[in-house]
């Protein structure tokens, strides 16, 4: 009776994964070729050196192209090489790693569109003024 009970409860969250993956496979994807076709110089190009302006661009271009924390080190360096402002690089870096366009779809399915797309709201929101307190911040100290 207890073997059932766990068995039922396995299969149906392994039948959604199953049924995602076409999902999961088109995002990362998706991912790939962004990241290989669009250089750190493409993305620096698109700021202003307008602290407001590139902060919200930052947020913007950030959210298209989510990513991991790993990368977001060698990416911030590399636009900082590139003389993007600070707000800009934090802004971008904050809304690489919570928001994610991208990944909609997916999150979509699984939480709700309406949560999804608040989720994403509410963090490209906070990514600038997470960016705009901390670069304050830094430069106080």
């Amino acid at each position: 009776m207890m073997n059932k009970m766990i068995k039922k409860k396995f299969i149906k969250p392994l039948k959604s994964i199953i049924n995602s993956l076409p999902i999961m496979f088109g995002i990362i994807l998706l991912l790939g070729i962004i990241e290989e076709y669009v250089s750190y110089s493409r993305i620096a190009k698109l700021f202003t050196n307008n602290i407001i302006a590139d902060t919200f661009i930052g947020s913007a271009v950030g959210s298209v192209f989510a990513g991991n924390t790993m990368n977001s080190y060698i990416i911030g360096r590399e636009l900082i090489n590139a003389n993007v402002s600070l707000f800009a690089v934090t802004a971008f870096l904050v809304s690489w790693v919570t928001v994610g366009l991208v990944q909609l779809p997916i999150e979509a399915k699984f939480f709700g569109m309406s949560f999804a797309i608040k989720r994403n709201l509410y963090s490209g929101l906070l990514s600038i003024i997470v960016s705009l307190i901390t670069v304050v911040l830094w430069r106080t100290l």
